[in-house]
C-alpha cells in the first residue's frame, strides 16, 4: 500500500513518502554487438549508442539509443527501419551482459504523387513553391515539417497538414 503522510505541525505542509526497493546484483554492460547494417557503417551508428561498457545496464539508454538509431535511419528515407534489443549474459564476466541491437534498415522510401486537398482560391503552384518535397525525392521525416512550416507562413491557409495517404495519418 502506497501512502503519502501530510505533517503540517510546520507552516508549509509536508508529504512523507515511502520507497520500498528489491536488491539484485548489479548488472554491467560488458559488450555492445551492433548488426544487420548496410546503408551507415558500424562506427557511425555506435555513435548513437549511450551506453558504454563498463556502465550499469539502463533500459532508459536502450529505448535513447533505438530512437537515435531509427532517426539516423529516417533522414535518409529509411523510415521503417526498426531496432530489436536483446541482452544475454557475458560468460566471462559474473553479472555482465552483452547488449545486442539488431538493425532490420527496411527499404528507402520515396515520396510518390503529391495530392493537395481544401484548395479552392489558391492556385496549387503556391503551395508547390512553399513545398521543399518533390515526388520522387527520398522520404525525409524533416523536410515534409519543413513544407508544413512554409506553407503556414505563407498566411493563406487556416491549417496546413501533411500525412501519407492509404490509411495512415
Amino acid at each position: 500500500t502506497r501512502r503519502v503522510l501530510l505533517d503540517e505541525n510546520g507552516t508549509i505542509p509536508r508529504a512523507s513518502i515511502a520507497i520500498s526497493v528489491q536488491e539484485g546484483p548489479r548488472t554491467l554492460v560488458e559488450k555492445i554487438n551492433i548488426s544487420g547494417c548496410t546503408v551507415f557503417p558500424g562506427e557511425d551508428l555506435r555513435r548513437s549508442v549511450t551506453l558504454v561498457p563498463g556502465e550499469p545496464y539502463n533500459p532508459e539508454k536502450i529505448r535513447n539509443t533505438v530512437e537515435k538509431i531509427k532517426k539516423k535511419y529516417a533522414s535518409e528515407g529509411y523510415i521503417n527501419a526498426q531496432v530489436l534489443t536483446s541482452r544475454s549474459p557475458d560468460p566471462d564476466t559474473p553479472n555482465g551482459v552483452i547488449v545486442q541491437l539488431q538493425v532490420d534498415e527496411g527499404s528507402r522510401v520515396h515520396f510518390g504523387k503529391i495530392i493537395m486537398r481544401g484548395t479552392r482560391r489558391t492556385r496549387p503552384l503556391v503551395i508547390q513553391r512553399a513545398l521543399t518535397i518533390r515526388p520522387g525525392d527520398v522520404y525525409i521525416p524533416e523536410k515534409i515539417e519543413e513544407s508544413r512550416h512554409n506553407l503556414r507562413n505563407t498566411g493563406l491557409f487556416q491549417r496546413a497538414s501533411i500525412y501519407p495517404v492509404g490509411g495512415q495519418r
